[in-house]
C-alpha cells in the first residue's frame, strides 16, 4: 500500500485540483474540447479528497484500541466531522460540547471512547462500577440509545475475541420516572457500568 502524504500536502493538492477543475470547466464553457482533461481533473480531486479522509480517520482513531478501530472501519466509511473534532478532546479528558445536525454521529462520538475504556480496562469494585452517565431528555430516546449501544458492544467484543484479546462487557441500566423503587434499589446495590436516565 502506498504511503500517505502529510495532511498539508493533501490540502495543497486538493486546492490545486479544485483550481484546475474550475479552469478546465471555464475552457469547456468557452467551447474547447477538453472532455478527457476535465474527467482526469475530476478524478484527481476525488482521489485527493479520499486520501485526506483516510489520513484524517487514521489520525482521529489512533488512540482507540485496535479492536475498536477495526470494528469502526468495518462498519463506517470514515469518522464524521463531529467525531473527528470530538474524539481528541474527549480522549484528552476535556469537557466537550458537540453541536452538529441530527445524523452526524454525535451519540457515537460520545459513547465510543467510553466503550473503548470500559471494555479494555479491568472492572473496578462493584460500588464504583457506574462510570458513564447518559441523560436523555425523553424516555423513548433513552430506550433507543440503550438499543443502539448493543451493536458496537457486540461488534467490538467479537473482534477482540477473534484476536484472543480479553474484553470486559459493560452492563447497561435505564432509569426513568417509571422505574419501580425495587429496581432503583437494586441498581444502588449492584450498579451497571453505564446508566441511561432522564432528568
Amino acid at each position: 500500500m502506498p504511503s500517505l502524504l502529510r495532511v498539508g500536502t493533501f490540502r495543497r493538492l486538493t486546492s490545486l485540483a479544485a483550481f484546475l477543475f474550475t479552469f478546465f470547466h471555464a475552457l469547456g464553457e468557452a467551447g474547447f474540447r477538453i472532455d478527457e482533461s476535465f474527467s482526469g481533473i475530476t478524478h484527481m480531486l476525488e482521489l485527493c479528497n479520499a486520501q485526506c479522509s483516510m489520513h484524517n480517520a487514521q489520525c482521529t482513531m489512533k488512540e482507540f484500541h485496535p479492536a475498536v478501530r477495526e470494528w469502526f472501519s468495518s462498519s463506517f466509511p470514515s469518522p464524521t466531522r463531529a467525531q473527528q473534532l470530538g474524539w481528541p478532546a474527549i480522549a484528552g479528558g476535556d469537557s466537550t460540547l458537540i453541536l452538529a445536525p441530527t445524523g452526524s454521529g454525535k451519540t457515537l462520538a460520545a459513547f465510543l471512547w467510553c466503550l473503548n475504556r470500559l471494555m479494555f480496562t479491568p472492572a473496578p469494585p462493584k460500588g464504583s462500577r457506574c462510570r458513564v452517565l447518559y441523560i436523555s431528555p425523553l424516555k423513548a430516546l433513552a430506550v433507543d440509545v440503550e438499543r443502539n449501544l448493543r451493536a458496537p458492544l457486540a461488534g467490538i467484543a467479537n473482534v477482540a475475541r477473534a484476536k484472543g484479546v480479553d474484553v470486559t462487557m459493560p452492563e447497561i441500566a435505564i432509569r426513568t420516572g417509571d422505574t419501580p423503587a425495587l429496581e432503583r434499589a437494586r441498581f444502588l446495590r449492584d450498579p451497571a457500568d453505564i446508566l441511561i436516565t432522564t432528568p
